[in-house]
């Protein structure tokens, strides 16, 4: 075996010189680890952003069609297209001022803001409101909020790993 030629002294300082390239690949994976979850964070801010923003354009191009019968994603039917998209357009509007209001005297989470929006469901408080609609609320919700801040309007910082909005 080489090593056995090795002085114990040329031996440690390998054994050293390993450890510190051990030590560098270990940083550089764990940055690594921290650009890829920063990476995916930021794809889905702008999927949020960009996926609302294109839905509230959609609406404008389908308000130029010239339709009899319209069928919705959920609800009833529609015989008035228009009517429809500025009924969407309004809904929307409202959630968007609505998430502006729930963030007027201070920050909070989407957890946080959730609560404070007017949902269509007939629970009579937040705790009585359905776990199921509760995910779909937090999900309306942040869709919302990272359109607005994509608007400039609501900042986020990230306090210990929980993303807290505020008005901008």
């Amino acid at each position: 075996m080489k090593d056995q030629s090795k002085t114990k002294q040329v031996l440690i300082h390998e054994l050293v010189s390993l450890g510190q390239k051990i030590a560098e690949w270990e940083q550089s994976e764990s940055e690594r680890k921290s650009a890829s979850g920063a990476l995916r964070e930021s794809q889905e801010y702008f999927k949020a952003v960009i996926l609302l923003g294109k839905y509230l354009v959609s609406l404008e191009k389908v308000n130029t069609l010239d339709v009899e019968l319209v069928l919705t994603g959920h609800r009833r039917l529609a015989h008035d297209l228009r009517g429809r998209v500025k009924e969407l357009q309004e809904h929307h509007c409202a959630r968007l001022n609505e998430m502006l209001v729930a963030l007027c005297d201070g920050e909070k989470n989407i957890l946080q803001t959730a609560p404070y929006i007017s949902w269509d469901i007939t629970a009579k408080t937040w705790e009585e409101f359905p776990v199921q609609q509760k995910w779909f609320a937090f999900g309306e919700t942040l869709a919302h909020v990272k359109y607005l801040e994509g608007r400039g309007k609501v900042l986020s910082k990230n306090q210990n790993g929980t993303i807290a909005y505020s008005l901008a």
